[in-house]
């Protein structure tokens, strides 16, 4: 074996001259042909045999050793357990999506087999048996570039982020308990952590560190020290198996020791090594394309800096040097086009007198016009604000003014999915920077590369960046190239181009452009030849769609689609690089004849049934529900389907419940209605006894057509669930669905679901929406099936539930306007005195800006708590009214007994001593107040006494707040 070895070493120098690509291949089928088997013991064989299958974890996001990427397992040490594997015999099976937390609690509850790169600590070797180490990767600190932090010690007193269950949080929290600890999903929420300030520095492996530093373009980040906490084996990578598996150790163990030097380097070269430049292998079309044409036009941008710029009248930056590149491996010829404003080179893309955009965002409405390369590049993109107003989040500017470059994607992102938003359409980056700094927008949206490099070089020093911009599709981070919709060819030609740039090229530019960054690799799906040619073949995919079923889809008033399915459709057409246009219907039952005389590809959500499977193919499921039934409001709750014996129930015409109600209980009398909407209106006026629908539909009508004679009166005992349905005469579409939704992580999904059903809440009214009533009714039906509690204690809590505030647990605005009628005419008769306090927080806006909207709250919930028991008597009142808007109505026998009684409120909220540096009347939080108090015969009605409160409050502020006016 020795002397083979040294003759495959030899051939490898002679074999150098050879290009990178056939030694790479020499290399891969030296792994393949040359992995010698280990020698195992009966019981070792014995155990191979019993379990066919290992499972082992595999990461989301831990570059370049364990990763998930295109529907593939990829890194060091995939590669690594492949190899021993293969030695052993062992078939493996890797398990993706949980994070690293929940990884460690499935090797405790025996549901995984084998963690495949882990420290050693002695809380976890409680539970798993150990390898020997096979990598060593030294542990780092990182941090901004501005502040260094070079040893473990010189983080004491401050924020660390890490991941969530990494070995680092078991030693710090043991060892080093004078640092505070973040703990986040993984190691690059980590590093956003620092960059966007919820973190003085992150904890992380060096070479991981490195990879995402270069992947995510994180310019404001560096390493700053090795982080050593005691032993010399945290930094070392391991496996690890359960406890009860010592036989699989054993193997895993012989396998590890097995691995040569020469396996580990080619593995090693792979990963984590240089590599030779690749070129381009072009077709005959290809090559007879760039022929006739000698010259490609590509954007040159006038100032968008470290990427794409002018500089001494020349084009200059990262994404200008990444086409050069690419243009020399294809052997393409580039002309710079430079002058025009971002709008105007889309516009010239789109009449044909410019042919490539070198950085460009993929959105819907640009694809309709351009096709996408890979991305080449992943920049977060930011919230840039004045230093003293910082907005952390997108909903944290609703009602701000944005500035932003005219044309660039955010601008249609913004316009189409956060209206509450007022944009600043300028003409560049700088621009809109500046728009802030002179007070004409309060914060701006960018790139964080190119914030931070325009921010230094324009000496801009009064402007921070203050939040991540996270605003949906985690796409609309990526840089791609785009050509014009003529021009597949050259797309294709470029795309080769950037997938034949190595590790190596990358750091180059990185290096000199963005300070150690590297590239992202493309996000679209793998797809074989026969699905390739399938899209190919099809200019797009059409679908047709429920157009009036929200939150999960309708078509609007200007023929567009709306919803959960519009997002999940979105990102599966990015995902196949394919636009998927809408065949208009006007209702379910126009849709499933649509699709049965094909003249739509797709349906996005439907729920599969037999008699459906004739012509129609399915995804697995991707959203499952509960399935309701909706009832007039003096109904007796409903159990399960068995209750609904003889009693008419309307299900919308064509849906599957029908069926799936039909058979669980064929005696339940159904009737067609045509949407939700005429179904819960039957039921509104005894039409219908009930009607079933999924829960977020009829939350969505109820809550929006105010129909509050309604309830959710039960949960039946089966669940929906929705795939997308494809013809059936074309199955290779089916697996291309499958495969894009593959691709999507379950959390993803989930908050696209939640984002659609919150957007609902926020359009509602003053009181607690509904739809929260309705998610707590259906957990007081889970405690009745379970305790058999009284229907009457139900609707006793329902009853409290709606009345009161969700934040503050205080009465809120509905029933401030129910009850203080019915207090006023209690009055009239007893000839007694109304009282009636509001209350206003001071400067409370200037709180939010200082302090951020989630310390907000907080001190909302502790004004409450201050108000709540301040009160003496059960008929003493108090409500949030609205915003940061308190009121009281309490008994008192004289006028001036409520002035007192309204002064002990106040300094019961002072004495809190809540901080608030942006208040111009105290270092503290304080309020102002408006008091009435009048005979209850003198009042017409409630109005009058609120206006009147309402009038002096202003007052008050008027005069210097702190104060009460009466």
């Amino acid at each position: 074996m020795y002397n083979v070895l040294k003759l495959f070493l030899f051939l490898i120098s002679i074999l150098s001259m050879l290009n990178a690509e056939k030694l790479t291949t020499l290399e891969k089928e030296y792994l393949e042909n040359n992995t010698y088997t280990i020698t195992l013991t009966k019981k070792e064989k014995d155990f191979i045999k019993s379990n066919p299958t290992i499972k082992v974890h595999n990461e989301l996001k831990w570059p370049p050793f364990n990763y998930f990427e295109n529907g593939e397992s990829l890194g060091y040490s995939i590669d690594f357990m492949n190899l021993i594997a293969k030695k052993a015999g062992l078939k493996v099976e890797y398990i993706t999506g949980p994070t690293w937390d929940d990884f460690l609690k499935m090797m405790q509850d025996g549901s995984l087999d084998v963690m495949l790169n882990i420290v050693k600590t002695p809380q976890r070797q409680k539970y798993l048996l150990y390898t020997p180490p096979y990598a060593d990767n030294p542990n780092a600190i990182i941090s901004k570039k501005e502040k260094i932090y070079n040893s473990i010690e010189s983080l004491y007193g401050k924020t660390v982020a890490l991941p969530k269950g990494f070995f680092q949080e078991e030693i710090l929290r043991t060892n080093y308990p004078q640092i505070k600890l973040l703990p986040v999903k993984n190691l690059l929420e980590s590093m956003k952590a620092v960059t966007f300030g919820k973190a003085d520095a992150a904890l992380g492996e060096l070479v991981v560190i490195n990879y995402l530093l270069s992947e995510h373009m994180m310019t404001d980040l560096t390493v700053s020290g090795e982080a050593m906490m005691g032993d010399p084996e945290f930094s070392l990578l391991n496996i690890a198996t359960r406890k009860d598996l010592p036989i699989l150790q054993s193997i895993l163990s012989k396998g590890v020791e097995s691995v040569t030097i020469e396996e580990k380097r080619i593995l090693q070269k792979k990963w984590l090594g240089k590599s030779k430049p690749k070129y381009v292998q072009l077709t005959a079309k290809e090559k007879e394309f760039i022929k006739n044409n000698p010259i490609i036009k590509v954007h040159n941008e006038l100032n968008w800096p470290p990427y794409n710029y002018v500089k001494n009248g020349k084009p200059k930056g990262y994404s200008i040097d990444f086409m050069n590149l690419v243009a020399k491996k294809t052997g393409l010829n580039v002309e710079y086009v430079t002058g025009p404003t971002w709008n105007e080179f889309l516009e010239m893309m789109k009449n044909g007198s410019l042919d490539v955009m070198l950085n460009i965002v993929k959105t819907p409405q640009r694809q309709k016009y351009l096709l996408y390369t890979p991305s080449y590049g992943d920049n977060p993109n930011a919230i840039i604000s004045k230093k003293n107003t910082p907005y952390k989040t997108i909903e944290s500017l609703f009602g701000k003014t944005i500035a932003l470059p005219k044309g660039f994607f955010y601008e249609e992102v913004l316009k189409s999915k956060y209206p509450e938003i007022n944009l600043l359409p300028l003409k560049n980056t700088l621009e809109a920077m500046k728009a802030v700094t002179f007070g004409k927008a309060d914060a701006a949206v960018g790139e964080l590369a190119v914030f931070n490099h325009l921010s230094k070089e324009h000496m801009i020093d009064n402007l921070f960046v203050s939040g991540e911009a996270k605003i949906g599709d985690p796409e609309y981070s990526l840089l791609n190239m785009a050509t014009r919709k003529d021009l597949p060819i050259l797309q294709s030609i470029l795309t080769k181009g950037i997938k034949s740039l190595t590790l190596s090229e990358k750091k180059q530019l990185q290096q000199k452009w963005l300070g150690d960054i590297s590239i992202n690799t493309s996000n679209e799906i793998k797809l074989s030849e026969d699905e390739i040619k399938y899209l190919s073949s099809k200019s797009n995919i059409t679908m047709c769609v429920d157009p009036n079923w929200m939150p999960f889809e309708r078509i609007d008033k200007d023929g567009n689609y709306k919803g959960i399915g519009s997002t999940i459709v979105e990102i599966i057409s990015k995902k196949i690089n394919k636009p998927i246009d809408l065949v208009a219907t006007t209702s379910w039952s126009e849709t499933l004849n649509s699709f049965k005389n094909k003249k739509c590809d797709i349906i996005p959500i439907v729920t599969q049934i037999n008699n459906r499977t004739k012509i129609m193919n399915f995804t697995k499921p991707y959203i499952k529900n509960s399935l309701v039934v909706a009832t007039r409001s003096e109904q007796f709750f409903i159990r399960d389907s068995f209750d609904l014996n003889d009693k008419k129930i309307g299900i919308v015409k064509g849906y599957a419940y029908t069926d799936l109600l039909k058979e669980k209980n064929p005696d339940v009398k159904i009737i067609s209605v045509e949407n939700t909407k005429d179904g819960l209106k039957k039921v509104e006026s005894g039409e219908l006894f009930g009607f079933v629908d999924a829960l977020p539909p009829i939350a969505y009508v109820i809550q929006k057509n105010g129909m509050i004679d309604l309830k959710i009166a039960g949960r039946l005992e089966f669940d929906v669930e929705f795939s997308i349905a494809s013809q059936k005469n074309q199955p290779l579409l089916n697996s291309i669905m499958q495969k894009a939704l593959n691709d999507i992580e379950k959390e993803q999904i989930d908050s696209i679901v939640g984002k659609w059903i919150s957007i609902k809440v926020e359009e509602s009214i003053n009181y607690k929406t509904l739809i929260y009533i309705i998610v707590v009714f259906l957990i007081i039906i889970a405690l009745i099936l379970y305790r058999h509690i009284s229907v009457k204690k139900l609707n006793k809590e329902l009853e409290k539930i709606s009345i009161t505030d969700a934040l503050t647990d205080i009465y809120n605005r509905r029933y401030f306007n129910e009850i203080c009628p019915k207090l006023i005419n209690s009055a009239k008769r007893k000839n007694t005195l109304i009282t009636f306090l509001i209350i206003d927080i001071d400067y409370f806006k200037e709180y939010n800006d200082t302090y951020g909207h989630q310390s907000g709250d907080e001190t909302l919930v502790k004004v409450a708590k201050a108000i709540k028991e301040s009160l003496n008597r059960a008929d003493d009142y108090c409500f949030r009214i609205g915003g940061e808007e308190f009121g009281v109505i309490f008994k008192a026998e004289t006028k001036e007994e409520a002035v007192v009684f309204s002064n002990k409120i106040k300094e019961n909220i002072e004495n809190q001593k809540i901080e608030h540096s942006s208040s111009k009347v105290s270092p503290y939080l304080t309020v102002s107040m408006g008091l009435i108090c009048k005979n209850a015969n003198d009042i017409d009605n409630f109005y009058e006494v609120y206006k009147q409160g309402d009038d002096l409050l202003y007052r008050a502020k008027e005069l210097g707040r702190n104060r009460i006016c009466t």
